[in-house]
């Protein structure tokens, strides 16, 4: 299933890209001369587009240049968005840059000299960033400047670095660790063997530890948080586009896209460029940003509604229903609406099973679903009551009765059909699943159309259950549901009813 395309999206960088950083419709590079090249999107008019993602603008130009007055490289960005500043690190030296302007906004701390790496923790409005100097971690708050409020000794210099929850994670040559800023106590993971590299990204509510082909996701204390990752070869860096984990593999010539709700292995995608090897992206956007020394590329995410549609076309209802709960979590829908969603996910799904002749599996879709009952009967021509004013579905339908025919014609021509592999026994088999599902959508307590159909088509479905099966059985379901309420068409009532007792009892029929 391809989840991600490739573009081009910035070429001919006069220097050298060492990194690459974004924020709304503006990209920020880092170059081997110690410069920042800010790119802003265009729209299709020729503007610069004020609002957007990145993968919707046409094309993007050199909007401002900012010489950071050292010729080394500019090894890593990274936006604080809401206090719209861009955190620089170029030749050992953090610089703290305007969004807009790239110019100097806050005053560097004074240990930020000879800086290695750096990382940042945004929590409750505040933002935190961890400077590593040698063996020394340095941890400052934003408050209109940033302030040191805590120095910690490492018995090495780490090689990566990422700050969650009140945990650092720190990734040195042997071992993984973690860092616990308050009691400062330090816990190994787990090792890691000489030609071992440390990778971590943070992901939304989860920290992702590489080893070699292995990546393990864990929370804050260390607890695995579901299954691990394994790649057909080992990354030189992940991304991350919510719910996808794309990983570069320079080896391989490729990148691996899986999904991390169920770890599964969704799309593998050639290098667009065979020198390609920046990645960035986080969680909140559907996209991740590539690059190699001179051109930037956007892996933009197919739109989730066409995701769910393939997914539900190749018969994957588990990982399309999934999906549609994942994202609204991720987008922060309200219960109602992200209720909706999966309800009406579930119909899709069992419609499409229902036209494949899965009833079993159709019916558990619909049970979890909200749909009108009268569309599922429709597919059963003869139960919709002929005095129903339900017109949901004025095209074509394919009644089940056809489908059923059709199946059971292609398993006898395969040789593999059982003896007792009648049209007839499944179709009885189909009109329980819409019996037991009906009873179940039927509320004597509410007069409605809706429930006026469910009840005649329930009467028709009693009159023809097998009496040498059920006995009396029949009767007492005719009985039980015709006390219980009126609220039916009793025109439509089968003549065979008027045959038994209890409609002459109830004075229903004549």
């Amino acid at each position: 299933m391809e989840v991600f395309t490739t573009k081009c999206i910035i070429e001919g960088v006069e220097e050298k890209i060492r990194c690459v950083e974004y924020w709304e419709s503006n990209i920020y590079v880092g170059t081997s001369e110690g410069n920042i090249f800010l790119y802003t999107g265009q729209d299709s008019t020729g503007q610069e587009s004020k609002t957007g993602r990145i993968p919707d603008q046409v094309s993007f130009w050199l909007k401002r240049k900012k010489n950071l007055g050292r010729r080394k490289d500019v090894e890593r960005l990274e936006v604080f968005q809401n206090l719209t500043k861009l955190i620089v690190l170029c030749d050992g030296m953090i610089d703290v840059l305007n969004l807009f302007t790239l110019e100097p906004t806050t005053q560097v701390p004074a240990q930020c000299r000879g800086v290695s790496a750096f990382c940042s923790e945004y929590a409750s409005d505040l933002y935190r960033l961890c400077v590593q100097v040698k063996r020394k971690l340095y941890l400052y708050e934003f408050e209109g400047s940033f302030k040191l409020f805590k120095e910690l000794t490492l018995p090495e210099p780490a090689t990566a670095i990422e700050w969650y929850k009140g945990v650092i994670c720190l990734g040195f040559k042997k071992e993984y660790k973690l860092l616990d800023v308050d009691s400062e106590e330090q816990r190994e993971l787990f090792p890691l063997d000489d030609s071992s590299t440390p990778l971590l990204k943070l992901i939304s509510h989860e920290l992702l530890v590489v080893k070699d082909d292995l990546a393990r996701f864990i929370t804050e204390d260390g607890s695995p948080t579901r299954g691990s990752i394994m790649w057909q070869g080992v990354p030189s860096a992940v991304a991350f586009a919510s719910p996808y984990l794309l990983a570069l593999e320079p080896h391989n010539k490729c990148i691996e896209v899986h999904n991390v709700l169920n770890q599964t292995l969704v799309q593998t995608m050639p290098l667009p460029d065979k020198h390609l090897r920046l990645f960035n992206g986080v969680s909140r956007d559907s996209f991740v940003l590539g690059a190699t020394t001179e051109r930037v590329f956007v892996f933009r995410m197919m739109d989730v509604e066409d995701q769910v549609r393939r997914l539900i076309h190749l018969r994957m209802m588990r990982e399309a229903v999934q999906l549609v709960e994942h994202t609204n979590v991720s987008l922060e829908r309200p219960a109602d609406l992200a209720n909706a969603y999966v309800r009406e996910t579930h119909a899709i799904c069992g419609f499409t099973l229902l036209e494949d002749g899965l009833l079993e599996d159709a019916f558990l879709h619909f049970d979890l679903s909200h749909v009108d009952p009268r569309r599922i009967m429709q597919y059963f021509p003869d139960v919709l009551p002929p005095e129903s004013d339900y017109h949901g579905d004025t095209g074509r339908l394919t009644s089940v009765y056809e489908v059923i025919q059709n199946l059971v014609a292609v398993t006898k021509a395969s040789g593999r059909a059982p003896e007792d592999l009648t049209v007839a026994s499944q179709i009885e088999a189909a009109r329980n699943q819409l019996r037991l599902f009906l009873e179940r959508r039927l509320d004597i307590n509410v007069q409605s159309e809706v429930q006026k159909d469910v009840t005649t088509a329930l009467v028709t479905l009693y009159v023809e259950l097998d009496e040498t099966t059920l006995g009396a059985r029949r009767s007492v379901l005719l009985s039980d549901l015709l006390q219980s309420t009126d609220n039916f068409h009793a025109d439509d009532v089968p003549p065979d009813s008027a045959d038994h007792q209890c409609y002459h009892a109830l004075g229903y029929v004549a």
